[in-house]
């Protein structure tokens, strides 16, 4: 039989992004007598607004009723003629779909036999008569909670196996081998690309399978340089050779990352890999080709080598790609370029290769432009490297440059930090109420004003005078200008204790007010004081000492890579030698005690402790130590708060050689001038 409740939405309250509003929540009673259908029916009208009763006076007519619409609450008489309580209930359980409605039984007869036989026959509660009032609101109510809490989590797990679905569907047309290996070798995933390659079932256990597969003379190594890499819970990227199902050896080049339980332990690996077999025989017949090339004179060599460099770059693009690095391997490959463009400067027979790397310098710094314009459209970074009032500021400023919308902005005077999720879903919330003011108000002022009550909440509200929309029509869950992102994004801030209120009329504007609570003092001293060990780059023994007029440098930087571009185009100079190096902040105040250096190249995103906090700890010990702030970013806000920390200069992280060693010749004079 067709049951209402087989395609019926979720009638959710407060929980509008899981199901779209459906019919009214039904609460069924069932009662013999007249006075006692009264009294129950009148209390469920005062238990929740907006609920549909339906009153039966006996147990097959309220079957046939269920039978056509689920109810989510069913009260029944225990002594009924013809069909009791009990035989009732019993009916109910075995019919589908309703092995969870709770069932009250509402009874004068307080034997524990009668009891037991209801709880049996699938009773939720019980309700003696006469009925106190506030006791049947109160169980009526929670029962009614409950209902939806099973309807959720129903949901929920629909949604999760359709999740799982879709991505296996994705991973198996995706060219790309995928695998996931659980930790204990047990069976993990491999889409059909990995399947197809060694000729497995699903699931599969990888790990035995790879391992087994590898070339002899590349599995030594190969598996030393990836149980280091997983020892110390790193990220792992090699090329090996490995046989085919059919027999035939392949290179592949992987990339693999461990993951984690909650509770810290390691939980398995996840991995890529991909056929390089015809681009490891491009890469042999290109050095073939290069031997050639240099036999038939310097012109042509040249050409073989920016062949390879061009190769060798692409490489690592994709690797950095995969492990989220582009900006940074940008940066250190300008530095790069214009390192060898400078030592090819002063040879007349490399002009042409100098202005070759020039101009390969210029497009990398152009790139970097590009990059930044990408990562600010999907998650700026200054959000989570800054906080949220530089963040908003810098979006105000982008929605006038990019769509001409005039974003006045009222900001607190300091604005209190919040952990990053929440700081990452407020800001997400103000752009999409400005993009929404954007696309439909019509108008070109909006206003974003941050305030704290003192009541333990942050509130930003957005407002604009444009033509406005049925706010209303959108809580009901009609199309509406608003959109999906605000009402999905009340239900993200609603999950981690905050809330959205959207006040929007036709013709009078919109406001959207946004509120989170903030952290207590305890969580902020816990994210500001970080207790973790110093793994700086120290010499043993005691620091070296640096001739005269040498500039000793330190660098502070959480990327490797820049770290060595870095490195290496400063020992190019006479005048400059780098003493050590510091992944993060407190890296860095450690490194300083040590190494006594001159100048430091103080990174300012990191870690554990940021480039800001590490300037304001070194300069009050060590107040004749040079500071130079770095960042991807070149805003005068962030340069004005490094300098304000103590920092001599700032720079944007452009690969331009000169600048930089100008800025530390630059500030190395200015200590020896104030010594």
């Amino acid at each position: 039989m067709h049951r209402d409740s087989d395609h019926r939405p979720l009638p959710l309250t407060g929980a509008s992004t899981l199901a779209d509003p459906g019919p009214r929540e039904l609460v069924v009673i069932v009662d013999d007598q007249s006075t006692g259908r009264r009294v129950l029916e009148r209390l469920i009208h005062t238990v929740e607004r907006d609920l549909d009763v339906l009153v039966f006076a006996d147990a097959p007519t309220a079957l046939a009723a269920i039978e056509a619409r689920t109810p989510d609450l069913i009260l029944t008489d225990y002594l009924m003629p013809g069909m009791d309580g009990i035989s009732f209930i019993r009916r109910v359980r075995e019919l589908p779909d309703l092995g969870d409605v709770p069932i009250v039984v509402v009874t004068v007869v307080d034997e524990r036999g009668v009891r037991y036989r209801a709880l049996d026959a699938g009773a939720t509660d019980f309700l003696n008569r006469p009925i106190d009032e506030h006791e049947c609101r109160a169980r009526c109510r929670n029962l009614l909670t409950l209902r939806r809490q099973q309807q959720i989590s129903r949901w929920r797990a629909e949604r999760l196996a359709e999740s799982e679905r879709r991505f296996r569907t994705m991973a198996d047309e995706l060219p790309l081998m995928i695998w996931l290996q659980e930790a204990g070798n047990e069976p993990g995933f491999a889409n059909r690309a990995c399947r197809d390659f060694f000729g497995l079932p699903a699931p599969v256990g990888v790990k035995a399978c790879w391992q087994g597969g590898l070339h002899p003379d590349d599995r030594d190594a190969y598996l030393a340089a990836f149980e280091a890499q997983r020892a110390a819970r790193q990220p792992f990227h090699g090329e090996c050779r490995m046989r085919r199902a059919d027999g035939e050896w392949r290179w592949l080049e992987s990339f693999v990352r461990p993951f984690f339980g909650a509770d810290g332990e390691p939980g398995g690996v996840v991995g890529a890999s991909l056929d390089i077999t015809e681009r490891k025989a491009a890469e042999a017949a290109l050095k073939a080709s290069h031997l050639e090339l240099e036999r038939h004179g310097e012109q042509l060599a040249r050409l073989a080598s920016q062949l390879t460099l061009t190769e060798q770059r692409e490489r690592k693009r994709l690797a950095k790609v995969l492990h989220d690095e582009l900006q940074q391997l940008l940066v250190g490959a300008s530095f790069g370029f214009e390192r060898i463009g400078r030592a090819a400067k002063g040879q007349p027979e490399c002009a042409d290769l100098a202005a070759t790397f020039a101009d390969v310098a210029d497009a990398l710094k152009e790139a970097i432009d590009v990059s930044r314009t990408l990562v600010a459209d999907l998650a700026p970074l200054i959000l989570h490297e800054a906080g949220l009032a530089e963040a908003l500021d810098w979006l105000t400023r982008r929605m006038r440059e990019r769509y001409g919308l005039e974003v006045r902005l009222d900001l607190p005077q300091p604005v209190a930090p919040l952990p990053e999720d929440l700081r990452s879903l407020v800001f997400d919330g103000v752009r999409e109420a400005l993009l929404n003011t954007v696309k439909h108000a019509q108008c070109s002022h909006a206003s974003v004003a941050v305030s704290e009550p003192g009541d333990g909440w942050l509130c930003v509200r957005i407002e604009d005078d444009g033509v406005g929309f049925d706010a209303a029509a959108q809580d009901s869950g009609a199309a509406s200008p608003a959109g999906f992102g605000l009402f999905s994004m009340r239900e993200r801030l609603h999950a981690l204790g905050g809330h959205v209120v959207i006040d929007s009329r036709c013709g009078q504007g919109t406001r959207v007010t946004l509120s989170v609570p903030r952290p207590s003092a305890t969580e902020q001293r816990s994210l500001d004081l970080p207790a973790t060990p110093a793994t700086a780059t120290v010499p043993d023994g005691e620091p070296a000492l640096a001739g005269d007029g040498v500039l000793r440098v330190l660098l502070v930087d959480d990327h490797t890579m820049v770290r060595r571009a870095l490195a290496a185009t400063l020992e190019d100079a006479p005048d400059v030698v780098i003493v050590g190096e510091a992944a993060d902040g407190l890296d860095a105040v450690h490194a300083v005690e040590h190494l006594q250096p001159d100048v430091v190249l103080m990174d300012f995103a990191m870690p554990r402790l940021d480039g800001l906090e590490a300037t304001r700890r070194i300069k009050a010990r060590w107040p004749g130590v040079g500071i130079i702030g770095l960042s991807m970013y070149d805003e005068a806000d962030r340069a004005a708060a490094m300098i304000e920390a103590g920092a001599s200069a700032y720079l944007s992280k452009t690969g331009d050689i000169d600048a930089l060693l100008a800025t530390i010749r630059s500030v190395g004079a200015g200590l020896a001038g104030a010594a």
